[in-house]
């Protein structure tokens, strides 16, 4: 990554990537584990922090996605998820929740 964009990894998406069903994709997005700065674990704090996510509306996975994104003091997370998108703003997160091609325009914009 380049400027000051910091990946950060978590449990839970290594959960899901072991259960994609094609291998070769399942092989690609490993290899950005080993690409991030930090992995965020599951705790007994970050589970609390997913479900007071999952209780306004977030499924447990993206709850949990949203909570390990905070946990890993990320400012951004970027994601396709357009419920997610919708609907962050309304959840007293400490992170933004962006698509990467908005993402891409206010780096371009700003820098």
């Amino acid at each position: 990554m380049e400027g000051s964009d910091t990946l950060v990894w978590s449990w839970v998406i290594s959960f899901e990537n072991d259960k994609h069903p094609k291998p070769d994709r399942r092989d690609e997005i490993a290899v950005w584990e080993a690409r991030s700065e930090r992995s965020i674990a599951v705790n007994a704090d970050l589970e609390e922090r997913t479900r007071q996510i999952a209780r306004q509306g977030i499924p447990a996975l993206d709850a949990a996605h949203l909570a390990s994104a905070e946990a890993g003091e990320a400012e951004i997370m970027l994601t396709c998820d357009d419920v997610i998108l919708g609907r962050a703003p309304r959840l007293g997160l400490a992170l933004r929740v962006l698509n990467p091609v908005a993402h891409l325009k206010e780096v371009e914009t700003h820098g």
